[in-house]
């Protein structure tokens, strides 16, 4: 396991950023605002796809 944590810190320290949180929070915010726009009139059922999709699910509910 201490291999995996090395290979981890080595990914981490070689990254490259690209994009911000802040471009990341915006677009989530103008995804949200485009969905209640189209479904504002209606009663959606919602499905997340697992794993992948349950951050954003959850940042795109409160919206």
């Amino acid at each position: 396991m201490t291999d995996t944590v090395a290979e981890l810190n080595q990914v981490m320290a070689e990254a490259d950023c690209l994009v911000s949180e802040q471009q990341v929070q915006a677009a989530i915010q103008s995804l949200a605002e485009e969905i209640t726009g189209r479904l504002k009139d209606t009663n959606p059922l919602l499905f997340c796809v697992m794993n992948g999709g349950l951050i954003l699910t959850g940042h795109l509910l409160p919206s």
